[in-house]
């Protein structure tokens, strides 16, 4: 502190103060607690935006897969045009001759007439899907692009396999990897952390309490004083009221911590039984598609020589159209259920996200 004036000349006076806690409020943890609990917090909230990155990622590229199914079924359904469209020319040139009846004929046409609705419907659905995927992308809806088709080749190629853990392999992923459960994890240990600090505020107070002052100019003395302060806990009614307050949320947080592991292993038993549902489902279309081609191609063989009839022609080719849809949709479901248990196990990267042949950085 300077007091005075130029002419007369200034006086400084220097003072301190040292209160030093010795029972209530002594040590580190104690006078860090707040220091620590932001620090945690700054952990949570990391790791909750980790956790968001990663559930934002599957859900991105759940729905580019769903797309990449419609694709497939535009293509399967123009494909199938132009099957029934050659099976009708074919039928037709059977009637001109006189081997085929003109009713026979009339099915096949009204049979291409719903393949084209199909196909509209298909690419309906496409563009309704490809406009909600450029809003989740925040892209205007005028956008223009289109997905490259060879992935959907590439992904329809690949063979399925089963993965290579155990399930209580799954649940120990899990429980090491899951961002969302380490945090409760943590604020347990916060809760218990809590309880130490209020416990502390229950004992009394001894303080070492040491002052010292410096006036200049003078004689330069320094006046200087010690003591002892004393609080004895005699009124702690608020500090006992938040100590069973702290125990309270202690439970509540361990018991908030149990439903979020029960959660979490739920969440990875149902995505362990979809994911081996899907790779059978898989499996089961894929011997479909097989069967549906041969039949197919048997049945038409057999109408040259007049031992199939156009109807059975007409069922084989929309049986195989069939075939085609649920196998495309049964592999994409397959990917998608893949991505949601690696999700749930959280052992799914969120800086690089392996699609199909090709690695997104996203």
């Amino acid at each position: 502190v300077l007091s005075g004036n130029l002419k007369s000349g200034l006086t400084s006076v220097f003072s301190g103060a040292v209160s030093q806690p010795l029972m209530r409020g002594f040590g580190r943890k104690i006078a860090l607690e707040n220091l620590t609990q932001a620090e945690r917090e700054t952990v949570y909230q990391l790791r909750q935006f980790n956790r968001f990155g990663k559930e934002f990622t599957v859900e991105i590229v759940s729905k580019y897969y769903r797309i990449l199914q419609s694709v497939g079924d535009i293509n399967h359904a123009r494909k199938n045009i132009e099957t029934l469209s050659d099976v009708y020319e074919r039928m037709k040139k059977l009637e001109s001759a006189g081997r085929l009846p003109r009713f026979e004929l009339d099915q096949a046409a009204q049979d291409i007439l719903k393949a084209r609705e199909t196909s509209i419907q298909s690419q309906s659905q496409y563009r309704q899907k490809l406009d909600a995927f450029k809003m989740d992308l925040s892209l205007p809806a005028t956008a223009e692009f289109r997905l490259d088709e060879s992935e959907l080749a590439s992904l329809m190629a690949r063979g399925m396999t089963r993965p290579d853990f155990t399930l209580s392999q799954a649940m120990e992923a899990a429980q090491s990897h899951r961002l969302d459960l380490a945090n409760e994890a943590d604020r347990v240990d916060d809760a218990q952390r809590k309880i130490e600090v209020i416990a502390d505020s229950l004992r009394a107070e001894l303080n070492l309490i040491a002052r010292g002052e410096l006036v200049t100019p003078g004689d330069r003395n320094v006046n200087g004083f010690a003591g002892v302060g004393v609080d004895l806990p005699l009124d702690r009614n608020a500090e006992r009221h938040n100590y069973r307050i702290a125990l309270i949320e202690l439970e509540r947080q361990k018991r908030a911590f149990e439903e979020m592991t029960d959660a979490v292993g739920l969440q990875v038993r149902q995505g362990w039984r979809e994911l081996n549902e899907a790779i059978e489902r898989d499996q089961i279309q894929a011997e479909a598609l097989t069967l549906a081609k041969n039949r197919f191609k048997n049945t038409w063989g057999l109408l040259q020589f007049s031992r199939a009839s156009t109807r059975d022609v007409l069922d084989a080719q929309g049986d195989l159209f069939d075939a085609q849809i649920m196998a495309t949709e049964a592999r994409a479901d397959y990917m998608i259920a893949l991505l949601h248990f690696y999700r749930d196990t959280g052992i799914i990267s969120v800086n690089a996200v392996e699609i199909g042949s090709q690695l997104c950085e996203l």
